[in-house]
């Protein structure tokens, strides 16, 4: 489902749409992150890379789906196991992200390698986060 823009206010209007799909939600904003990275995983792995509440992990799925970011699927082997894919809209503001991500590196008050650092930091401290 692409959205044509016929003018530079249609594809304003777009960015502030895909924007408005994760503002105010990191939880969500960490998913996409992990699924741009590796696409089509069970919830079960999304939930390992992403340390985010098993309970709020299938709520928040069920959102972003709605949201038409991501679709859900069974597994054809065992029913209970779900897989997490995203669409084409989801693939597609990933760019957005990446320039609020630009922007915001660009109005901090580090230098770009200082900036990496931070990300490599914080990275790491999530990976070493104990699971609940």
């Amino acid at each position: 489902m692409k959205k044509q823009a016929t003018s530079h206010a249609d594809d304003n209007d777009i960015e502030k749409n895909d924007n408005q799909l994760l503002e105010n939600q990191h939880p969500q904003y960490v998913a996409m992150m992990a699924l741009w990275e590796k696409d089509n995983i069970t919830i079960g792995e999304l939930h390992t890379k992403t340390k985010i509440d098993m309970g709020c992990l299938s709520v928040m799925l069920k959102k972003m789906c709605h949201k038409n970011l991501l679709q859900l699927i069974p597994s054809d082997i065992d029913k209970r196991v779900k897989y997490v894919q995203l669409t084409e809209h989801g693939k597609a503001i990933k760019a957005v992200a990446n320039l609020e991500r630009n922007n915001l590196a660009d109005t901090s008050l580090l230098e770009a390698d200082e900036f990496q650092t931070l990300i490599h930091l914080l990275d790491k401290l999530k990976d070493n986060l104990p699971t609940t």
